[in-house]
């Protein structure tokens, strides 16, 4: 599967995600939903390992890997908490799903320019600037 594959599947199982937590979220405490949010996750990515055929071995690991892999699920679960939270203040998903998207792709974008020596080309100016303004728009 190439990355362009990869990455409409990841949008699309996001949004859907998104559709089913507005749903649960008024009906679970933020620690339960956390709960259970991570015991989906668990479960498929035990699940993926076995389809794939992943190998459970772990090669080359470092301490600077394995601090860094669980700094980065650190981050995502108080992302998620604060998905959790914008849900259950009754925000309208339609608006703030488009404002948190925009706000990963303008934030990938400069992580990118900073972190790995990415470019940041006129056309990437143009494109944050268009993520940005439909945002606004999008959230009027």
């Amino acid at each position: 599967m190439n990355w362009i594959t990869a990455s409409i599947l990841s949008a699309v199982l996001y949004s859907t995600s998104n559709a089913v937590t507005k749903v649960f979220q008024p009906k679970l405490s933020f620690g339960i939903g956390m709960v259970l949010f991570s015991i989906g996750v668990l479960v498929s990515s035990l699940v993926l390992t076995m389809v794939t055929k992943t190998p459970l071995t772990i090669t080359k690991v470092t301490q600077q890997a394995m601090t860094l892999a669980f700094v980065s699920g650190l981050i995502w679960a108080f992302a998620q908490l604060f998905l959790l939270m914008t849900l259950a203040k009754n925000a309208p998903l339609s608006i703030a799903i488009p404002v948190i998207v925009g706000g990963i792709a303008v934030g990938g974008i400069l992580a990118g320019v900073a972190f790995f020596g990415e470019t940041l080309s006129p056309m990437r100016i143009v494109g944050i600037m268009i993520v940005l303004i439909g945002t606004v728009i999008l959230s009027r």
